[in-house]
Parts: C-alpha cells; sequence; structure tokens
C-alpha cells in the first residue's frame, strides 16, 4: 500500500465502557487516575517529600565510583 493512498478518514471511538489508566511520574509527585468512560473512577496525587526527592546526594556518590574506577582501574576488575 502507497503511504498517499492510506487516509485515516473515521477515527475509531475507544469503547465507553473501555478503562484506562493513567500514571504520571514528576520530580516532587507521583499522579494516578482510573477511566471508565467519561467517568473518572480514582485520581489521586501523592507528593514526595523534598529529602526523598532531592538528587544531589546520589548523583556525587556516581562522582565518586566513577573517579575510584579511573584511578584503579586494575581494582575495579
Amino acid at each position: 500500500m502507497v503511504m498517499t493512498d492510506y487516509v485515516l478518514k473515521n477515527k475509531p471511538e475507544p469503547a465507553s465502557n473501555e478503562t484506562v489508566w493513567a500514571f504520571d511520574l514528576g520530580k516532587g509527585s507521583i499522579g494516578e487516575a482510573v477511566r471508565c468512560g467519561n467517568e473518572f473512577l480514582h485520581k489521586a496525587s501523592l507528593l514526595i517529600p523534598a529529602e526523598f526527592a532531592e538528587t544531589k546526594t546520589a548523583a556525587g556518590r556516581r562522582r565518586m565510583w566513577r573517579t575510584r574506577q579511573n584511578e584503579f582501574p586494575a581494582r575495579a576488575k
């Protein structure tokens, strides 16, 4: 089939009873929702405390690990 021949004229509609689960992972929160048709059965946003959301500590550990690997390549293996 040639792509110029393919045209989606009528977009198929989802079933009215179809359940849709949605998740959103942000920097400081996690969102979730459940929808059946046009009705939301559940929706929530969970906040992540700031002390768990920061990444500087983990980034520092990774940097130190990479530095040690580069300084002592024979030991790493």
